[in-house]
């Protein structure tokens, strides 16, 4: 108990300095004490110990402990935390970062419940810890009340089914402990099932996988990107947990039950199958994105996918760690270091020029060359270009799926893989390559190390994966054991050599610019040239190649897309949705002091844990 409770101590401390002093130096002091739990938090990462805390609630068993899974997850939440507040100084005048720390320390917190639940009404409390904290951090930075109303709806939906779903799976009795869940599961009761299904869209909701991912593109686009980074790097994690947890708790031979396809279980086939499904959808809006924050949040949006699909089909073996798992775990590192990655340089750019705007933006790498730099690798990483880390979550993916001998998934997901590289380049040309439209200006040093750390820790967990793959399957007990210099990884039905690829790589790298360094220079076209991609340029447009690159591409898909697209009734589920929590969202006060309200929420739920821990574990 000795270091959560530090832990919580020091968010509170911090907190109750940004709400209550509100000076400079108290913000300062927050942020450092922020940094400091957040590196105590690493710090844990080394204990072994199974700490908990337990207490009763009526029938039911709230408890919370350490264990080998909170350790593998909890690590995610530290990278976003860490990266994003070192980014909130290239915009530090900004004056809601007090309270946007603030709330996040909340947010982390439930988060970091969720991973240490042991019973679905622990995971229930901690969930709605970090879903109405979230909402808080939508609203800061809102530009309007489109995305905290569309955050609210499938936040409160997300709740619900989660809640519903746990008290089916327990058959009413409030008894929500994992083995009683288990145990009714395997008596293959019709209730429990259908309490494993809503508690499954509940999970899928958080992660934004569709159908339940409208609320993702629409809150994205309308707050910063800096909380955007926090959302897609540390709140999705919530549900990749819960999606692990069902998997664990029924497992392949549950699913099999209901009949097999080949050599796989009906019920995976026909989830997996919507969900790649979802995936090319996701990918295709990805294209034709013009704010930055959509693209990525399509983006992030099928990068998930995979990750669902390689665990449904998992099999849970006791004697071996499925490569579905680690390449699922992997994407999972990949996705927060990534998505962060790729949101925190559109923040920068954001807060120069003032707009998101791929059509408005440009040129911004000759004058940033190290934010250039820190997205274009994280992006790489997205695409699976080898030996990034991308590339090595997403070979262990495919390996698994082809393993089960699945050839229609696995074609599937090679073309959203495909796919990516065309939001890719609309990413990458579109912000920072083409005319210079604004004046930009290159980071401090803060901005410039924190980009180089993360192309570094992007190229290092794609060379040395096998320290991953250490981590997961050793107890942490030093950090010489992630240093694991071994490039080799070995599968059942193949493997790489990150080493061999890297030179591999490079030397392609090479031969590409000695190409261009000796082709011809550079020379003015005619607007009529296919360079525009058959567009003619209009007056009014940016002679931005990439504003209307894939305009072809949309006339040919659009009117397909709107006869079999459930785009239309799931934005009226989601209006619907949004429509009956309305009146939640009027009684929120604009003026609502967010660093008050999480300052009391964390000391509530401090003097609790304290209250417990004084009374041996027993609340009632």
């Amino acid at each position: 108990m000795a270091t959560l409770l530090i832990v919580f101590s020091l968010c509170a401390a911090a907190v109750g300095l940004l709400s209550l002093v509100q000076s400079r130096w108290s913000k300062l002091a927050a942020i450092v004490l922020g940094l400091i739990a957040t590196g105590y938090g690493w710090l844990h990462e080394l204990s072994t110990e199974a700490e908990s805390i337990s207490f009763a609630f009526f029938n039911s068993q709230v408890a919370y402990m350490w264990t080998a899974i909170s350790r593998v997850f909890w690590p995610l939440v530290l990278f976003t935390l860490t990266f994003v507040y070192v980014a909130l100084y290239e915009v530090r005048e900004r004056r809601w970062i007090e309270s946007f720390v603030a709330l996040t320390l909340i947010n982390a917190l439930g988060i970091f419940l969720v991973f240490t639940s042991r019973s679905f009404l622990a995971l229930f409390l901690g969930w709605e810890v970090m879903s109405w904290s979230g909402l808080l951090i939508v609203k800061l930075t809102a530009t309007s009340e489109k995305p905290v109303r569309s955050y609210l709806a499938w936040s409160v939906a997300s709740g619900v089914l989660l809640l519903a779903g746990a008290l089916l799976m327990s058959k009413g009795t409030w008894d929500l402990s994992f083995n009683t869940v288990v145990n009714n599961l395997g008596e293959y009761d019709v209730v429990a099932m259908v309490g494993l299904a809503l508690a499954f869209v509940a999970f899928l909701i958080k992660l934004g996988i569709p159908p339940f991912h409208l609320w993702v593109p629409t809150t994205y686009e309308g707050v910063d990107p800096m909380v955007s980074a926090y959302l897609s790097g540390a709140m999705t994690k919530a549900g990749v947990f819960g999606v692990v947890l069902l998997v664990l708790i029924t497992g392949f031979e549950w699913f099999a039950q209901f009949g097999m396809f080949r050599n796989i279980p009906w019920v995976s086939f026909f989830i997996d199958g919507v969900i790649i499904a979802g995936a090319v959808v996701a990918t295709i809006r990805a294209w034709s994105a013009d704010d930055a924050s959509v693209l990525l949040a399509y983006s992030s949006i099928a990068q998930l996918s995979y990750v669902v699909i390689a665990l449904v089909l998992m099999k849970v073996e006791s004697y071996t760690l499925p490569a579905a798992f680690m390449g699922a775990m992997l994407l999972s590192y990949a996705h927060t270091l990534f998505e962060v990655s790729l949101f925190i340089p559109v923040g920068w750019i954001y807060h120069q020029v003032g707009t998101k705007s791929i059509a408005s933006l440009g040129g911004a790498g000759h004058k940033m060359p190290v934010t250039f730099m820190f997205g274009f690798v994280a992006i790489l990483s997205a695409v699976a270009i080898p030996p990034l880390v991308g590339f090595a979550a997403k070979f262990l993916i495919y390996e698994s799926i082809v393993e089960m001998k699945v050839y229609v998934l696995s074609a599937l997901a090679l073309v959203v893989g495909a796919g990516a590289f065309m939001y890719a380049f609309r990413y990458v040309y579109g912000i920072f390559w083409g005319q210079i439209k604004h004046e930009y200006k290159e980071v401090s040093p803060v901005g410039i190390v924190l980009g180089l750390f993360s192309i570094a820790l992007t190229v290092l967990l794609g060379i040395f994966n096998t320290s991953f793959q250490q981590f997961l399957t050793l107890p942490l007990e030093s950090f010489r054991n992630l240093l694991t210099l071994d490039f080799e990884t070995t599968t059942s039905v193949g493997g790489w050599h990150s080493a061999y690829l890297l030179a591999l790589f490079i030397t392609a790298g090479l031969i590409a610019l000695l190409v261009w360094s000796s082709g011809a220079p550079a020379r003015w076209i005619s607007p009529r040239n296919t360079w525009y991609a058959g567009e003619p340029p209009k007056p009014e447009w940016n002679l931005q190649v990439s504003s209307h690159f894939y305009g072809p591409f949309e006339r040919i898909l659009d009117p397909y897309a709107e006869k079999v697209s459930l785009e239309k009734w799931l934005q009226s589920l989601s209006s619907f949705l949004e429509k009956a929590i309305g009146d939640v969202i009027r009684n929120i006060s604009a003026d609502l002091n967010a660093s008050a309200l999480a300052s009391m929420l964390l000391l509530v739920v401090l003097a609790i844990v304290a209250y417990v821990a004084a009374r041996g574990g027993v609340l009632l």
